[in-house]
C-alpha cells in the first residue's frame, strides 16, 4: 500500500468579508480522502471557526480533523483541518470554505489535497496535533506520534506577527504553497513526505511536524497524519451444493 497525494487544485486567498473561498472545478477520483487545510487571518483576538461545503450532490461528510483558534493578547484568527471521504469520485466540482471573520484587511487561505492509495484503499486519519503559539518564539513544529506506517504529514501554519516567510530544515518536507494577506502575517500549507522519501515508515514514530518561522514571533500550528487505505477483501463466494434425497 502506497500513498499518493494530489497537490494540483489551485489555492484560493479572499480578503473580501465574510471570507467566502471557493475553488476552482476540480476533478475527484473514486476513493479518495479529501483534506481541506484553511488558515484564518484575524481580526485580532478573536477566534474564528470556518465551515466547508461542496456541491458535488454526494453528500460529503465533512469531519473537522484539527482546529486551533485560542486568542491572547493580539493574537486571533486561526487554522483548521477538514476531511471527507469521497468514495464515488466526482467530475468538475467545486468546495468551499466560510467563516464569519468580518475585517476586510485579513484573508483567508483555502487549499485541497487529495490522497489516494494504490491498493484502492480509501486512506483515513491518524494522530493530530495543534498549538496556539502564544508565546513569541520561532518553532511552529509539532511534537506528533504516528499511528501508522507509512503515513504522511498535512500541517497548517498562520504567523500573526510578521509576512516573515516559513522555511523547513527537513529533507522531507516540502512547503506547498505560502503567501500573506498584504497587513504582515504569513500563512503557509506543508506536507511531510515526499514522492520518494516517507519519513513515517514505521508505526509509531514520534516526529516533530510543521514549519519555522521568523523569531519571536506568534500564531497557529496544525498536524494531521494521513494514514494509507486498507485494501477491501472479497470473501469466496460460497456454493451450496443440491441435497440428495435418500
Amino acid at each position: 500500500m502506497t500513498l499518493q497525494v494530489d497537490t494540483s487544485v489551485a489555492a484560493v486567498i479572499n480578503s473580501t468579508p465574510p471570507s467566502v473561498c471557493t475553488t476552482a472545478a476540480f476533478n475527484c477520483a473514486a476513493n479518495t480522502l479529501l483534506v481541506v487545510a484553511v488558515t484564518v487571518d484575524g481580526p485580532a483576538n478573536s477566534a474564528v471557526t470556518c465551515a466547508i461545503t461542496d456541491n458535488t450532490g454526494l453528500g460529503l461528510s465533512w469531519t473537522l480533523a484539527k482546529r486551533q483558534n485560542g486568542v491572547t493578547g493580539t493574537l486571533g484568527g486561526g487554522v483548521e483541518i477538514w476531511t471527507a471521504v469521497c468514495a464515488a469520485g466526482f467530475t468538475s466540482k467545486t468546495i468551499t470554505a466560510t467563516n464569519s471573520r468580518t475585517t476586510a484587511s485579513d484573508a483567508t487561505d483555502l487549499r485541497v489535497l487529495q490522497f489516494t492509495d494504490t491498493n484502492g484503499g480509501i486512506p483515513s486519519v491518524g494522530a493530530v496535533a495543534g498549538a496556539d503559539i502564544t508565546v513569541a518564539a520561532t518553532n511552529f513544529r509539532l511534537s506528533l506520534t504516528t499511528t501508522a506506517a507509512n503515513s504522511w504529514i498535512v500541517t497548517k501554519c498562520l504567523d500573526y506577527t510578521s509576512a516573515t516567510t516559513f522555511v523547513t530544515t527537513s529533507t522531507t518536507t516540502v512547503i506547498l504553497g505560502q503567501g500573506n494577506d498584504g497587513d504582515g502575517d504569513q500563512y503557509a500549507t506543508g506536507l511531510d513526505g515526499s514522492l520518494t522519501v516517507c519519513p513515517t515508515n514505521a508505526s509509531g514514530t514520534n516526529l516533530t511536524a510543521g514549519l519555522t518561522a521568523g523569531a519571536n514571533h506568534v500564531g497557529h500550528s496544525v498536524a494531521v497524519e494521513i494514514k494509507p487505505g486498507v485494501a477491501s477483501t472479497s470473501l469466496p463466494t460460497l456454493v451450496m451444493a443440491p441435497r440428495i434425497a435418500p
